[in-house]
This record gives structure tokens, C-alpha cells and sequence, in this order.
């Protein structure tokens, strides 16, 4: 399996076993459209609506794809935080209004969605690290992610 920027080998392993329950043995393709009626007939597109959207653009153009072009789908569509582009797409994600803020609410609901559970008051003090006001704008999300990526380093 290649490295992936997005996904820890932890995390790459548990999306390929989950990628092997969709598999057609005659191509060692995942069908799309399997994929999303099991994930609509278990409700995930009301409780997981973001990924059932990037599920649903990477059917729309790919009928049938392989674990590495899955994995590099996701990768985009769900923003690599590496790359400017990456938190741009990722920014996008969260504001779901399209206002250009991010609120502790949109951070609120990633989280839940996306199943990292956090508490409020660390939402509310990674509010404070990246804005002084309530809500962040793309530049301070831009800004914070960007520095944490260099801490990281």
C-alpha cells in the first residue's frame, strides 16, 4: 500500500477492509453503486452527509475503481491538509453555508460526523488559537494549519 498524506496506515488498513466488502472478484474493482446503496440502506447519508456527498462526485466519475485511486479520491476530495488547495477543499467541507466563516458549530458537527469526539471547551480553545473573534476566515484557518504543519515537521 503507498503512502498516503490524509491517512495513517491504521486508517488506510481499515478503508481497504472496507473497500474488500465492495470488491468485484472478476475485476478487483470496488463498484460505487453498491457502496452507496448499502451506505443509504444503513441511514449513513443522513448521519454522515459530507462523506456521502464526496462518495456519491467520485461515483459520478468513476463507475468502478481500485483501492489506490480510491484512497487518492478521498485524499482530494476531503482536503490534504499539506497543500494550500488541500485547506482550501478542506474549508469548503466545513463551511457548509458557504459564508466564508467557520463557525464552533461547523467544527462542532465535523467532528461528530467524522467521529472524533471532542469535548466543547477544546473546540472552544481551538477557536481561540486560530481566531480572536467567533468565527475563523479561510486566511486564519490557512495560517493555523499551515504553522501546525511546520510544528509538526
Amino acid at each position: 500500500m503507498k503512502y498516503n498524506e490524509l491517512f495513517d496506515n491504521e486508517q488506510s488498513l481499515e478503508l481497504f477492509d472496507s473497500f474488500q466488502s465492495f470488491l468485484d472478484p472478476k475485476t478487483n474493482k470496488m463498484n460505487m453503486e453498491i457502496l452507496l446503496d448499502c451506505a443509504r440502506t444503513l441511514g449513513l447519508n443522513t448521519k454522515y452527509p459530507t462523506i456521502m456527498t464526496i462518495l456519491t462526485e467520485i461515483d459520478q466519475e468513476y463507475q468502478q475503481l481500485d483501492f489506490e485511486t480510491f484512497l487518492s479520491e478521498l485524499t482530494e476530495r476531503l482536503g490534504n491538509i499539506r497543500t494550500k488547495e488541500g485547506r482550501e477543499t478542506l474549508f469548503k467541507i466545513i463551511d457548509t453555508n458557504e459564508k466564508g466563516q467557520v463557525t464552533f458549530d461547523d467544527l462542532k458537527k465535523l467532528a461528530k460526523e467524522v467521529g472524533h469526539t471532542v469535548s466543547d471547551e477544546d473546540l472552544k480553545e481551538i477557536m481561540q488559537n486560530i481566531s480572536k473573534n467567533n468565527t475563523i476566515s479561510l486566511e486564519e484557518f490557512e495560517r493555523y494549519l499551515s504553522r501546525k504543519i511546520e510544528r509538526d515537521l
